[in-house]
């Protein structure tokens, strides 16, 4: 049940992103912000603090993927695996700022348990499942 739910989350900012790739043949650097700041990681990050890693990973692979597709049909251009990886860095580290979902979710995850001092015995299981 919770990775169906996750993959739906996962799946409806697809409008968004397909949105973006039209809002570029006008304005790209618009298009650009747009994708930054409302359409990628910011999408749901919420869900990667709140879920276990091992409900997600593959939904949030997914989504950014699509967040990949949509960034290379703005751009117009094929973006390397190095390049990529550039891009997802701060731009205080020379990045773009595209942030990976499925890379950051562990992280998220733990501090999320960790910072809610509601962590139980039986929440044990998830931390270890991370």
């Amino acid at each position: 049940h919770c990775s169906h739910f996750i993959a739906e989350k996962c799946a409806f900012p697809k409008t968004l992103l397909e949105v973006l790739v039209d809002v570029s043949a006008v304005d790209l650097h618009v298009a650009f912000c747009l994708l930054r700041m409302c359409g990628g990681f910011c999408k749901l990050v919420h869900l990667a603090r709140t879920a276990p890693p091992s409900h997600c990973a593959d939904s949030l692979k997914f989504f950014d993927e699509e967040v990949r597709l949509c960034f290379t049909s703005c751009m117009g251009v094929d973006v390397p695996e190095l390049n990529w990886k550039q891009a997802q860095l701060s731009p205080s580290f020379g990045g773009l700022g595209l942030r990976s979902l499925a890379l950051h979710s562990c992280a998220a995850f733990i501090a999320s348990m960790a910072l809610s001092g509601q962590c139980s015995p039986d929440d044990r299981h998830l931390m270890q499942a991370v």
